[in-house]
């Protein structure tokens, strides 16, 4: 199983961030709720998470 950590860019300007999920040839995805903002302190708090998160599902 593979997961990889994507973004995608909002209409606001913040990104969303999401877990692209492959396994037995299935694709999916898990939309984490987490959303990287100007803010750079709090951007890289929520990369940290975001990054755990992707860890525990491999």
């Amino acid at each position: 199983m593979t997961v990889k950590l994507r973004k995608r860019k909002l209409a606001k300007g913040n990104v969303s961030l999401y877990l692209d999920i492959y396994q037995s040839g299935k694709r999916g995805y898990e939309f984490l709720g987490l959303y990287l903002t100007k803010d750079k302190t709090t951007s890289k708090e929520t990369l940290k998470l975001a990054e755990s998160i992707q860890a525990k599902r491999q």
